[in-house]
């Protein structure tokens, strides 16, 4: 039994399969191109490091750390925040209602560095989310943040290099 099928068939199939493929490859080859430009285009803190050395930023910075029961990474954040080498430079632990041993394992790895200061927060009030709270607190109830010009947020997760900040600073700046 012989089966004809129709030229319109035919054709059909070839455009589809002929043409479904080259869209496709034209489609990543735009992507593709969109995001290198992309890629050059947007700053890194590379580029910071090398604004900074060439014009150093100034102005007082204070970082605000919100920390819940972070007692397997503080130790990292604190040592990290240590060795920042921006000469302006404050930090500020907020303790949300931490059950741990995050406090004692900050205020171990802290030392005697007065550049660190820790608001360690009893409650959350209704209404609040503990994250944001911890940010509100660690920022009204603080010294060193009354007097910075800049203010920074990070995680408690957040590992920083030794002049990123003076790099963010430059970027902004630029």
């Amino acid at each position: 039994v012989s089966v004809m099928i129709p030229h319109w068939l035919w054709v059909t199939l070839a455009w589809t399969l002929g043409v479904g493929p080259v869209a496709t490859l034209l489609l990543w080859g735009v992507i593709w191109i969109r995001l290198e430009q992309t890629m050059r285009n947007v700053p890194t803190l590379r580029l910071g490091e090398k604004l900074a050395a060439a014009h150093p930023p100034t102005g007082r910075v204070c970082v605000v750390v919100p920390a819940y029961n972070e007692s397997r990474v503080i130790a990292g954040l604190v040592r990290s925040l240590r060795n920042e080498t921006y000469p302006q430079l404050r930090f500020v632990l907020a303790l949300d209602r931490c059950t741990d041993d995050t406090a004692a394992l900050a205020r171990a790895e802290i030392a005697n560095d007065d550049r660190f200061e820790i608001v360690e927060i009893d409650t959350c009030p209704d209404g609040w989310v503990g994250k944001v709270h911890a940010l509100h607190a660690g920022v009204t109830r603080s010294r060193a943040t009354a007097d910075a010009e800049f203010l920074l947020f990070a995680d408690a997760d957040t590992l920083f290099a030794p002049g990123c900040i003076a790099a963010a600073l430059a970027l902004m700046r630029d």
